[in-house]
């Protein structure tokens, strides 16, 4: 019985010729079965799920190449599952270190129970002098419903949870609310190789 692993999974896409991941955290809440099977399960549940939401939020020019899962309670598991799509928004993408910023929170207190995502490839009529405008919003609030819970369509049934993962506590708490950044926000870049 696999209750209560964590799964990271990221979202590896180009926006033109540039590489673009998103990384998300789930633990599985309910069902389970082997650790190949709910790796498998996650990712193809999140395509059934969310990836068209995903993509509705997104510029013509974001093409999404991969949704890949690893383990983090069990690191020597793993899927990678090839999917194609591109965004559904038509028009010039924004600057590509312009982002949405969906702010994540926990029934928890503090920065180690509060996660971030900055979602790539804005088309340039989602902002509006700096802001987002709220059908962009709207978009992006129906993807964060679509992945909050993940169900796989296959057999084991596996249930999973979007969680805010803490590497400094070790541990994951469910999401329990989100808001959108009414503004555009800029990325925090790294180094090459280093985090995820």
């Amino acid at each position: 019985m696999a209750l209560g692993d964590i799964w990271r999974l990221t979202l590896k896409g180009v926006i033109g010729a540039d590489d673009n991941q998103n990384v998300l955290h789930y633990r599985v809440v309910g069902g389970g079965g082997t650790q190949p099977e709910d790796a498998e399960s996650l990712a193809d549940a999140w395509a059934t799920d969310a990836l068209n939401e995903y993509l509705a939020c997104l510029s013509v020019v974001y093409q999404i190449q991969t949704l890949s899962v690893r383990g983090v309670t069990h690191p020597t598991f793993g899927f990678d599952r090839t999917v194609t799509g591109n965004g559904t928004i038509t028009g010039e993408v924004a600057p590509t270190q312009t982002s949405a910023l969906i702010n994540y929170r926990t029934a928890q207190f503090g920065r180690s129970f509060q996660g971030k995502q900055y979602l790539p490839a804005l088309a340039e009529s989602a902002v509006s002098n700096g802001s987002i405008t709220p059908t962009e919003v709207a978009l992006i609030d129906t993807y964060v419903a679509a992945q909050l819970l993940i169900v796989s369509t296959t057999l084991p049934l596996t249930t999973f949870a979007l969680g805010v993962y803490s590497r400094e506590l070790l541990q994951i708490n469910n999401v329990t609310t989100h808001f959108v950044s009414s503004f555009a926000a800029t990325q925090r870049r790294r180094r090459p190789g280093v985090g995820s």
